[in-house]
């Protein structure tokens, strides 16, 4: 479990010692803390930048399932209620968590069970969407919208289901 991210909280004070040592540091010594410095701003600035747009592309789909005011979520994918806790949790929408299609298909049966009108299904971008509309469909559920999306690394599509 150690490793070098425990050592992160010693940068600023060797950046204190670096900069109190400056004036007696050697050319070359100076400048590759300049280098190493210029470096670090740039991996930051491209890290930000990479959690802006993923933080988008969560945004987008959290507005998708929002309009689609779901009375439950349903999907194969572990992480996919954790991104979607907010919006789960403020509007009291059940998550279930289902592996395989034929438990998919007993959280669907639960679902109408339950009288729920409005289902919205999360799958990996490569699952057959057309199976599962197949499926519901001799239940008298209709595909209203999908949505394709990306939580790097993985491409999800939303399915949002009415009855």
């Amino acid at each position: 479990q150690w490793g070098p991210r425990y050592l992160l909280a010693a940068v600023p004070l060797l950046g204190l010692v670096l900069a109190a040592d400056w004036p007696h540091l050697g050319r070359a010594w100076r400048g590759l803390a300049a280098a190493a410095l210029a470096l670090s701003l740039l991996v930051q600035v491209a890290g930000v930048g990479h959690h802006m747009e993923r933080t988008r592309d969560k945004w987008t789909v959290v507005e998708a399932v929002a309009a689609a005011e779901p009375e439950a979520l349903v999907t194969n994918q572990w992480f996919v209620p954790q991104e979607l806790a907010g919006l789960t949790l403020e509007r009291g929408i059940p998550v279930l968590l289902t592996p395989s299609p034929p438990e998919m298909m007993a959280a669907w049966q639960a679902a109408e069970g339950a009288g729920l009108k409005r289902l919205v299904v999360v799958l990996a971008a490569g699952d057959d969407p057309e199976g599962l509309t197949r499926a519901v469909a001799s239940r008298g559920w209709t595909r209203t919208a999908e949505v394709l999306f990306d939580i790097p690394p993985f491409s999800l599509r939303a399915l949002m289901f009415g009855r």
